[in-house]
């Protein structure tokens, strides 16, 4: 079961609150660390291989392209609200399995900064988690989402866009 439901009941089931609405998201950031990795591996494997194996040397960067885009394509997660936390389930690469789950207290955050542009909404968070270690989190969510949910999943993203901005707006003006 893939569908907008069963990934609701993922972030009801990693809550200790009632949620009170959940999206989808995608997680980004250290994209130039990962272009800069492969170009680095990229030419030594076409030195080493070079020398040894020059059939390699036409594969080799087409196998570190396409490991790259699936690096950058499958970065996925939810997110979700309730009235005291946000919680934050990073997915596992190729399959809608938690790899990691973050209850975020709202009183624990430390800077929240909210965009919306041309229908993406940009989340920059900084926050303390539980175990005491300073994260962060940048966040890509999406107005528009094709498929059988969509109308539930635009009351969703008004729930929690409004949220966050509503968060934002009580830390611009420094009212915790």
């Amino acid at each position: 079961m893939f569908g907008f439901e069963s990934l609701l009941g993922m972030l009801k089931r990693n809550s200790v609150e009632k949620l009170n609405g959940g999206i989808y998201t995608k997680l980004y950031g250290h994209t130039i660390m990962a272009v800069l990795i492969t170009l680095v591996l990229n030419d030594f494997l076409l030195m080493l291989f070079s020398r040894t194996i020059p059939a390699l040397c036409l594969v080799t960067p087409f196998i570190l392209l396409v490991m790259l885009y699936l690096y950058l394509v499958n970065r996925k997660g939810l997110f979700g609200v309730t009235n005291n936390n946000f919680i934050l389930i990073k997915l596992k690469m190729f399959w809608f399995k938690e790899k990691e789950v973050y209850e975020i207290p709202i009183e624990k955050i430390r800077y929240l900064d909210v965009k919306n542009i041309f229908g993406l909404v940009f989340v920059k968070m900084f926050f303390i988690s539980d175990i005491g270690k300073f994260e962060k989190v940048k966040l890509i969510c999406s107005k528009i989402v094709l498929g059988l949910d969509r109308k539930e999943y635009k009351k969703n993203y008004k729930v929690v866009v409004d949220k966050l901005l509503e968060v934002q707006k009580v830390m611009d003006k420094g009212d915790f």
